[in-house]
């Protein structure tokens, strides 16, 4: 069996089911889609203005309720809509106002510790974004490879990892200190990541180019929009959290 598509949001089934609930002549198309990314993208980067903008404030502890209620909202709208396709076109821009309020405050936190480490995250999340996708338009990376096999295997295994380390922690027992730490194995998993979740992006216009393909409905775009965003979000965490181990050295 061929494997599939990394990011849960963009599969074969959930793109079912919110086609049989989505109608219309338009059809979906990947500049539509990029369009929308971005427009998601501009609202999580105004909303995270609030939260950065607070977190230097006189009372930095005044963001937490901020944060907490972005990361609450985050992950209560990112079911609904893995569950529900048909609410995404309307819940797709609170979701990523959401996702910007938790960004813009541990951005906020982690910069005050590090100076210039948010942008350089912002900026390194862009450019590998831009590099992965032009390697993907020239042909030299595929979704169907062998390379794109190693990605979606190591992907599902980075999931179970961390939910293995906070499922420890929770219990106090600790594990997986490489995950966090600065030590050269921590930061060569850090990079590992890193690579692993850019290279979603692959899986990611791959898919969508192929539903493009078959001509599914144009809501759909929206539903795309939101997987592609997950993944940003994604690269950006991961590449804050390495500038974080190699500043700590």
């Amino acid at each position: 069996m061929a494997l599939r598509v990394s990011n849960p949001v963009l599969t074969e089934g959930s793109f079912e089911r919110a086609a049989r609930e989505n109608f219309g002549t338009s059809q979906l198309t990947v500049a539509g889609v990029i369009g929308k990314t971005a427009y998601l993208c501009g609202v999580a980067g105004l909303a995270a203005s609030i939260t950065w903008s607070r977190v230097g404030g006189v009372d930095p502890q005044a963001v937490y309720p901020w944060m907490i209620g972005g990361l609450i909202a985050t992950l209560v709208l990112g079911l609904i809509m893995a569950f529900v396709p048909r609410s995404v076109p309307f819940l797709a821009t609170p979701y990523a106002a959401a996702e910007g309020l938790f960004l813009g405050a541990i951005s906020a936190f982690a910069n005050a510790s590090y100076p210039g480490i948010a942008s350089t995250a912002l900026l390194l999340t862009f450019g590998a974004a831009v590099a992965v996708l032009g390697l993907w338009r020239s042909g030299l990376v595929r979704g169907g490879g062998i390379v794109m096999k190693i990605v979606t295997v190591s992907t599902v295994a980075i999931g179970l990892v961390y939910l293995a380390s906070m499922l420890f922690r929770l219990f106090g027992m600790g594990g997986f200190e490489f995950l966090y730490d600065s030590s050269p194995l921590g930061i060569g998993v850090g990079v590992f990541i890193c690579v692993i979740a850019s290279l979603n992006l692959v899986h990611d216009f791959e898919f969508i180019e192929g539903r493009a393909r078959d001509g599914a409905p144009k809501a759909l775009e929206w539903h795309a929009a939101f997987g592609v965003l997950v993944t940003l979000v994604w690269m950006y965490i991961e590449f804050l959290r390495l500038l974080m181990k190699l500043r700590r050295r």
